[in-house]
């Protein structure tokens, strides 16, 4: 099986039968020790390190009012499903899944203003809804109104800020934990190694910190999202 692809304006034949690439001209000049760049498309610092092994850094916010840095993106499933852990929340769950809202929840700081995902607002307002007023959510997330209700609303924004609060204490710790240990010694190669992967891991903690503060933030201004 032959598949054409194109990268940066550089095509390639790529034979899957046997995994070779055939690499063709580029529909812009190039020459001899030009530097050719492989582009890994818009993923979160968590899909860049799971699957690729690096991440990108994290540019430090010089004041309060400057906007965080763009492309910042924080999975919260493991809060966010605690949120609906007992009996009371059965149904919920149920009507999540069955409606292909459960999990995959995240957090972005841009575009601005910080926001959660679509798929963070309806969930948390399901859980702040009553029996009688699913079918009001089911309207609102198939286009039929905007909000549940101004209460449903309130509370819902209400445990956003929570979620986000309980994220940056923990990654303030995680921060503070991996600042200290045996891990921190660059003597030897593994050493190294280990110290390279801890970095990556802190770029993570530092961008759900910032992530979730900014969120915090658009809040307490009332945003829209």
């Amino acid at each position: 099986m032959m598949t054409i692809e194109h990268l940066c304006g550089l095509g390639f034949v790529r034979d899957t039968n046997n995994s070779s690439l055939n690499l063709d001209a580029p529909a812009f000049p190039m020459k001899k020790g030009d530097e050719v760049f492989f582009h890994y498309n818009a993923h979160s610092n968590s899909t860049l390190l799971s699957e690729y092994g690096f991440v990108i850094p994290r540019k430090p916010r010089p004041t309060e009012d400057d906007e965080p840095q763009e492309g910042g993106e924080v999975n919260i499933d493991d809060v966010m499903a605690t949120a609906f852990d007992g009996e009371e929340n059965v149904w919920r769950k149920e009507i999540l899944e069955t409606t292909g809202y459960w999990g995959d929840w995240t957090l972005h700081s841009s575009p601005p203003p910080a926001h959660p995902s679509y798929r963070v607002v309806a969930a948390l307002r399901l859980l702040h809804a009553s029996r009688n007023e699913a079918n009001q959510w089911e309207k609102m997330i198939f286009g039929g109104r905007d909000i549940v209700n101004e209460a449903n609303e309130t509370s819902m924004r209400a445990t956003v800020r929570s979620i986000c609060q309980q994220i940056v204490d923990r990654a303030s710790r995680k921060l503070a934990e991996s600042s200290t240990g045996q891990w921190v010694s660059y003597d030897g190669d593994l050493d190294a190694i280990t110290c390279y992967a801890l970095e990556c891991v802190r770029v993570l903690w530092l961008e759900e910190q910032e992530v979730a503060t900014a969120v915090i933030e658009s809040i307490d201004r009332d945003e829209e999202f």
